[in-house]
């Protein structure tokens, strides 16, 4: 039987484009069209449901980023190498029916979450989303943390 910690997914979101004119963890508005400056991105994500097989899923807990709520999901669109506690593969973040960010995850230790991930584009509100994030592990296996930079492109 696989160890549960062994089965804690990493993964998203923040891109380092343009400089940080913002304050740090200043919420984007739903109403914001486009903004090329890059923001601070923090999430944390709970990931009971990932079993490190193709379509699992992790769901955010938090969200400095009022496009990405509480409740959107984080999709690993392969399998993990359970094997070797390793993650390389595509991921969708799903925000809100018809606003999905399509990006790529390395994960190098599921069981401390340890990586990065990188998001180029999507559709709906979050069609111009580029991120660039650090994965993090939690006192709780069960939680991942991404922190990293974001910007939304017209």
């Amino acid at each position: 039987m696989i160890h549960r910690e062994l089965l804690v997914a990493t993964g998203l979101i923040a891109f380092a484009a343009g400089s940080n004119t913002t304050a740090p963890n200043q919420p984007i508005s739903e109403g914001v069209g486009a903004s090329s400056e890059s923001r601070s991105f923090h999430l944390t994500k709970e990931c009971s449901e990932y079993l490190g097989q193709a379509g699992n899923h992790c769901t955010v807990i938090k969200s400095n980023v009022q496009l990405i709520p509480a409740g959107a999901t984080v999709t690993y669109l392969v399998a993990a190498d359970l094997v070797h506690g390793t993650y390389d593969g595509d991921v969708v973040l799903r925000a809100n029916p018809g606003d999905a960010a399509s990006g790529h995850c390395i994960v190098t230790d599921l069981v401390k979450a340890i990586g990065n991930c990188a998001f180029s584009g999507g559709t709906g509100h979050l069609s111009g989303f580029h991120a660039i994030v650090v994965v993090s592990g939690d006192r709780n296996p069960l939680l991942a943390h991404w922190k990293g930079r974001f910007s939304l492109n017209p």
